[in-house]
């Protein structure tokens, strides 16, 4: 009995002592020191401003800042490069002016204005046409630098625009003639763009680095226009007896943006 009274008088002891502490800490909780204390330990662990300087941060305004910048770079690129390409295309007509004044004072004046994609050495359509006085196999120089060459003739002819037979499509055929040694053959177009000058007689001594240009041979080209350099010689006859010839051409006509069509 006596162990059974003091097992409950223990029990009543040990939860007065607990409400005790439950209501001292209750009383601490609201002391200045407790909060005190509460708020060190929060400052602690909040980030300092060294520490928030040394986080990547980037602001609305430094992102639009940098968006900005870049497209200022864009624009002034473009404009240099729009500048450059007026300048080039004045360059072009200067010369093709000049070359017009001391040789072909009667020749139109046309810009390039299509090609076809599949047939890039083969033709290109200019901006000229009966209106302008233009007539099928009218011959079609072009300059390219100080060096004006022969790159076609008109094949086809409307009121405002005209198409223009390439001497770099294979069907194409013009009578060259080397003014060093005299020797004539025929200049005809090939798949790479380059010129083949075939028919040469055997005996030939033209050398690398010759010039080819029109003979005056035919009715369609008027002598001394420029076809192309030579740039190699086959070592031996054909099949046929002759010897054969590549040129390159005097004006490549891929680069041709402007021409002069030689008025008959």
């Amino acid at each position: 009995m006596r162990w059974e009274s003091f097992k409950r008088r223990r029990a009543t002891v040990v939860l007065v002592i607990l409400l005790l502490l439950s209501l001292g800490l209750l009383t601490l909780h609201r002391t200045p020191y407790i909060q005190t204390f509460r708020t060190l330990l929060w400052r602690a662990e909040e980030p300092t401003p060294r520490s928030l300087a040394r986080l990547p941060v980037v602001s609305s305004h430094a992102k639009g800042t940098v968006s900005s910048d870049k497209t200022q770079q864009l624009e002034r690129r473009l404009e240099r490069d729009r500048l450059q390409a007026v300048l080039a295309e004045n360059d072009r007509l200067r010369q093709l002016i000049g070359f017009r004044a001391s040789q072909w004072p009667t020749a139109k004046a046309a810009q390039v204005i299509g090609r076809d994609p599949q047939y890039w050495f083969r033709s290109l359509l200019i901006d000229r046409g009966t209106v302008d006085d233009l007539s099928q196999d009218a011959p079609v120089v072009a300059v390219e630098g100080p060096q004006a060459g022969l790159i076609g003739r008109v094949q086809e002819v409307a009121p405002h625009t005209a198409k223009v037979l390439l001497i770099t499509d294979p069907l194409s055929a013009v009578i060259g003639v080397c003014r060093r040694v005299g020797d004539e053959g025929v200049v005809v177009g090939t798949s790479s763009g380059e010129l083949k000058w075939q028919y040469l007689v055997p005996e030939t001594t033209v050398h690398l680095g010759d010039l080819v240009e029109t003979s005056g041979g035919s009715d369609l080209f008027p002598p001394g226009l420029p076809l192309g350099w030579i740039t190699e010689i086959s070592p031996q006859e054909t099949v046929s007896g002759f010897r054969a010839a590549r040129l390159k051409p005097a004006v490549i006509p891929s680069r041709t943006r402007e021409v002069l069509v030689l008025l008959q």
